[in-house]
């Protein structure tokens, strides 16, 4: 429980010191093309981090719900400001159909997001003793503030293994972001993101999670909890 109350605090105490996400955009990016492709790309981010938090898909008629603290702190030298912005996700198995429907969404600090999509476990542990859960998703979201839209794209490949009640995981993605000025330009940027984080089981059905992604010169942070039933 004590490490339950931590992550919730870490997540209220981030909160309340990072900077909006249009206030960022407002500083200048939309006056300069490869800012805001940088910003671009750093939003996109934001949902793309969420991919994955492990490399297992949901067994049959199971969920996977929760919520994460996304810490963005891009390198761009005009607006160097950290952003943080929380997240639901949750996922379901189809059996029928052997894949995992994800959906994820937030409405925080000037952004709205709603995305989802589709993961599909490649292989699991029930092939070898410790052997890794390696897992494939792909992933649209939309975003908006009051001065754009963007739209997100992603895939990413998983990799997970349970050692007691630490479960590590690696991943790598991709994103591809499209962003539209409210009545101006459009701007666009891809790029590949790794991951490296782990899970804490700190009962059977409830863990916590913290992860680190590194984006270029954009690195972010993950801290999360989560139910899997």
């Amino acid at each position: 429980m004590k490490k339950i109350l931590a992550v919730v605090c870490l997540m209220s105490v981030a909160a309340a010191t990072f900077a909006g996400v249009a206030d960022r955009f407002n500083s200048g990016f939309n006056n300069n093309k490869t800012d805001a492709e940088n910003y671009a790309r750093d939003i996109g981010l934001i949902a793309g981090m969420n991919d994955f938090h492990d490399g297992k898909a949901v067994n049959s008629f199971g969920f996977d719900v929760g919520v994460s603290g996304n810490f963005l702190m891009p390198s761009n030298k005009i607006d160097d400001k950290n952003t943080f912005i929380p997240m639901l996700y949750g996922s379901v198995k189809v059996p029928l159909l052997g894949l995992n429907i994800a959906a994820r969404g937030t409405s925080y600090n000037q952004l709205t997001s709603v995305g989802g999509g589709l993961k599909w476990s490649i292989v699991g542990d029930t092939i070898l003793p410790f052997f890794p859960d390696i897992t494939f998703g792909a992933f649209y979201d939309r975003m908006s503030t009051d001065a754009y839209d963007l739209d997100h794209v992603s895939a990413s490949l998983s990799a997970s293994i349970k050692i007691l009640v630490l479960e590590p995981y690696l991943g790598v993605g991709y994103d591809y972001n499209r962003l539209n000025v409210d009545g101006g330009d459009t701007f666009s940027k891809g790029g590949t993101r790794l991951t490296a984080g782990v899970n804490y089981h700190v009962l059977p059905a409830i863990y916590i999670f913290g992860a680190y992604v590194y984006a270029g010169d954009t690195k972010a942070a993950q801290a999360g909890i989560g139910a899997r039933f």
